[in-house]
């Protein structure tokens, strides 16, 4: 058995210098983790509560000082496995983030507020080497969130995701190929999300190939790559922001495509 703890403490002081007002908020937060070991098997289970003061960007909008810390309790399970050719993890987690800080994007300026959140999530990775060096890959992982106290969606949650692959790595000559899929997203809050991004309705699934390939001598390593392959018009459901200046307001308004097919090259040398 292995077991694992930790907590920390933090203060932050405000100051509106504009308003003439401050603030002092104060964090504490910690964890508790235990692993079971059975040979090649890892069993663990881990439990924490962590509290957030609200950021700069979040404390700009609207509500400024008056935003309440967000304060997450936090569930994890998961098995790790590895032998020989073949390794898998799983895992998951269950958190409830009471006074999770949103930002609605709806009103003539972008305010902020407290909220109640609940999110679930799973992932799930396997890698098996079917011949020397070379490896097939999955990954998978999807999270559902909901704003409780509204009984909605929660915003800017990504949806299910998939990762499959198949891997040449000898540690000279390199090649990849993968295939990235992505479920719509049919859960969103139109309007709503956090200072990196928010919502614009739901997003299409899509899926896109990827190639690369990359040999290294000596101190010398070159990577060539296109994505894209088939030249998918596609967007994820995650958004972004521009940069928000205080004296211009600024969030990007409309979903944002990714780059059609590309290739690139790249060369590392170590002295």
């Amino acid at each position: 058995m292995g077991y694992f703890a930790g907590i920390r403490g933090d203060r932050v002081d405000m100051i509106a210098h504009k308003l003439d007002t401050s603030n002092t908020k104060y964090a504490l937060s910690g964890f508790g983790r235990a692993e079971k070991y059975f040979g090649d098997y890892t069993l663990y289970a881990g439990l924490g509560y962590a509290q957030r003061i609200p950021d700069f960007w979040e404390v700009s909008k609207g509500n400024g000082l008056n935003l309440k810390k967000e304060k997450n309790t936090q569930l994890d399970l998961g098995a790790t496995y590895h032998k020989e050719n073949l390794s898998f993890s799983v895992s998951s987690y269950v958190s409830y983030i009471q006074d999770y800080i949103m930002l609605n994007y709806n009103t003539a300026t972008t305010t902020s507020f407290n909220t109640d959140a609940l999110l679930l999530g799973r992932e799930a990775e396997i890698s098996y080497e079917f011949l020397p060096n070379t490896f097939a890959l999955a990954q998978m992982s999807y999270t559902y969130g909901q704003d409780t106290k509204e009984n909605r969606p929660l915003a800017q949650i990504a949806p299910l995701q998939t990762l499959f692959a198949l891997k040449y790595d000898d540690n000279k000559y390199f090649i990849k190929g993968e295939i990235i899929v992505h479920a719509k997203q049919t859960r969103s809050l139109e309007g709503y999300g956090n200072v990196v991004g928010q919502d614009f309705g739901d997003s299409s699934g899509f899926g896109i190939i990827n190639f690369y390939v990359g040999y290294a001598y000596d101190n010398i390593k070159l990577f060539a790559g296109v994505e894209n392959l088939t030249d998918k018009l596609y967007s994820y459901h995650l958004s972004k922001n521009s940069i928000d200046l205080s004296v211009a307001d600024n969030p990007v308004s409309s979903r944002i495509y990714e780059m059609g097919r590309n290739f690139w090259i790249r060369a590392k040398i170590d002295f």
